[in-house]
């Protein structure tokens, strides 16, 4: 009688110690696409809010813009260089970053970089709209034209957590209307 009631209370200790690893793994997966998400949107809106021209490939999948963020860090002489290209692409499942110092040869091209895994976007990851409707008010449409970029990336989610999107508009502070931009694109090299 004693070992049938001691199997039920271990049975039923047994089903919960399941159910709460179950509930903090799932906690942890959400956690880690949350931080990825960040990381991706963090590097994005660092170098876009300081562009000075931007370009979207077609496809939409490769983002070129020149920066005037990290100029002393990448080597940059401010008074005969106009800043740094930065370049994002989703390639392979990932976001990948890489930047140079105009003019692009292979040289002074730094390899593209992961800055996070797990994208699931295939087409249109960035757009450049011409407008935006319904800001706030009291415009009803903004013209924007090359000065705002839409981010529309889906990030797997891992284990039992479910995919995160990101999707917003982020603003280059420093972009006219229209500009001609060194960072456009001209050759993918190097290739890894």
């Amino acid at each position: 009688m004693a070992s049938s009631i001691m199997m039920i209370a271990v049975a039923a200790i047994l089903g919960v110690m399941a159910s709460v690893q179950r509930g903090v793994e799932r906690q942890v997966d959400i956690a880690e696409r949350q931080q990825r998400a960040r990381l991706a949107s963090e590097a994005l809106d660092r170098e876009i809010r300081s562009g000075a021209a931007m370009a979207v490939t077609p496809d939409g999948q490769t983002l070129s813009l020149l920066s005037l963020s990290n100029l002393p860090q990448r080597g940059v002489d401010i008074s005969t260089q106009p800043g740094s290209c930065a370049q994002f692409k989703v390639q392979g499942g990932k976001l990948l970053k890489r930047w140079w110092v105009p003019p692009k040869t292979p040289a002074n091209v730094v390899h593209w970089n992961i800055v996070v895994g797990g994208v699931e976007t295939t087409t249109g990851a960035f757009s450049l709209p011409d407008t935006i409707e319904n800001p706030a008010p009291p415009h009803n449409l903004f013209e924007v034209g090359g000065r705002v970029v839409k981010i529309a990336l889906t990030l797997t989610g891992q284990g039992q957590a479910v995919n995160q999107t990101i999707d917003e508009l982020v603003r280059g502070d420093n972009v006219p209307m229209t500009t001609d931009s060194p960072c456009d694109q001209a050759g993918e090299w190097p290739s890894s």
